[in-house]
């Protein structure tokens, strides 16, 4: 011991093991403390000591970016991003404290804890973010093997290339989609071999033995003559054409699968055009092809059928069209009718009503006589008189 010591903070002694029991003793309210030993202490177990202790996520994100030793900041970011990990996981959108802890595991860019954020997240924006800063192909199996978002597990598992990760999606796997989309994405013989006899999935099994059965027919044509090489790069090019069209064959969306038929159609043709000599294509060649040609109805049927019960639920819709206008039109007519024969009793009934009235007015009128009309009369008839007077 110095005597320099003997005026230091025992965080700070030159004894590495004085340092170590002064860390020991720090507690995670120490933040300031822990966080100078994390980042300036020289021993690399003391610093780890540290990290253990704070519980400061945007503390041990900054220090992992700091950290020169991998495996320390490797730590620090698991470390940041688990304290993080369950206000990301549960936040809404518009949480602004959620929206922060996804920022910083993403930041951190520990794989393992962004797979388990993609997963685990409420917010389908947030696991959409999540899975694609994944770019390990352990961390995109996590997510394709705990992932409930078919989109995102597709997703990652279109990103791996590993085909041991790829032979074990294949041959483990209870998911059929799951098994033939990995299967689709290996090439290693041996792989397709071991799937062969011990996938779950019957189908994976078939598609497993269908592809070796094509490699393996690859690999014979390569032990021929040189004269056969342009035969053997044919029968690969349609096979991957094959593999391309059985990739979107079963879905329902038939723009793409129509796509896809015109693409790889004309690739087939393009290909099959290449073959020189005019040779007669192989037995492989003439299997593949019919396996495409049949693919192909296949894909042609199932749209047939999907516009069939298109037109169908169309002429439905337009028959529950007309018959609603037609009950329409009726209602309207019996509206009509209902509307003029009430106006004519009300016609009827106003007239009844006019004559009635007139008759009234004529009693009343002899009942009581008008007095002016009386002295009128009276008048005109002394003036007669008073004529007549006159002429005699």
């Amino acid at each position: 011991m110095g005597l320099v010591d003997l005026f230091r903070p025992k965080h700070r002694h030159s004894d590495v093991q004085v340092r170590a029991e002064a860390v020991r003793s720090l507690t995670a309210d120490d933040i300031a403390v822990l966080t100078q030993v994390a980042r300036t202490d020289k021993d690399v177990a003391i610093r780890k000591m540290a990290l253990s202790k704070l519980e400061e996520p945007e503390v041990l994100a900054e220090l992992a970016k700091r950290e020169s030793d991998d495996d320390l900041a490797t730590f620090a970011g698991q470390r940041a991003a688990k304290l993080w990990m369950h206000k990301a996981c549960s936040g809404r959108p518009g949480d602004a404290e959620a929206d922060q802890a996804v920022a910083g595991i993403l930041g951190v860019g520990e794989q393992t804890a962004i797979a388990e954020l993609a997963s685990r997240a409420t917010d389908a924006n947030v696991r959409r973010r999540a899975a694609e800063a994944l770019t390990e192909p352990r961390a995109l199996a996590e997510l394709v093997k705990k992932s409930h978002d078919h989109e995102l597990r597709d997703a990652a598992l279109a990103k791996i290339s590993d085909q041991e990760i790829l032979r074990g999606f294949a041959t483990d796997s209870t998911q059929k989609d799951v098994g033939l989309a990995a299967l689709a994405r290996i090439t290693d013989v041996d792989a397709l071999e071991s799937i062969a006899h011990r996938s779950k999935i019957k189908a994976v099994r078939q598609r497993a033995q269908s592809r070796l059965d094509e490699v393996t027919a690859e690999a014979k044509s390569k032990s021929k003559s040189a004269a056969d090489d342009a035969n053997k790069r044919r029968l690969a090019e349609k096979a991957q054409l094959l593999r391309d069209l059985e990739s979107v064959a079963d879905g329902f969306d038939f723009a793409a699968t129509e796509a896809m038929v015109a693409k790889t159609s004309a690739g087939w043709q393009a290909v099959s055009g290449a073959s020189s000599g005019g040779a007669a294509p192989s037995k492989a060649e003439q299997k593949i092809d019919k396996a495409f040609a049949d693919l192909v109805a296949k894909v042609q049927r199932r749209r047939q059928v999907a516009e069939q019960k298109a037109d169908e639920n169309r002429r439905q819709l337009e028959e529950k069209a007309r018959a609603s206008e037609r009950a329409a039109a009726a209602e309207v007519a019996r509206a009509a009718a209902d509307a003029a024969k009430a106006e004519a009793q009300a016609g009827k009934r106003s007239g009844q009503d006019r004559d009635r009235q007139d008759d009234d007015d004529v009693v009343l009128v002899e009942l009581k006589p008008d007095p002016v009309a009386e002295a009128r009369r009276k008048e005109a008839q002394a003036r007669r008189e008073e004529r007549e007077a006159k002429r005699l």
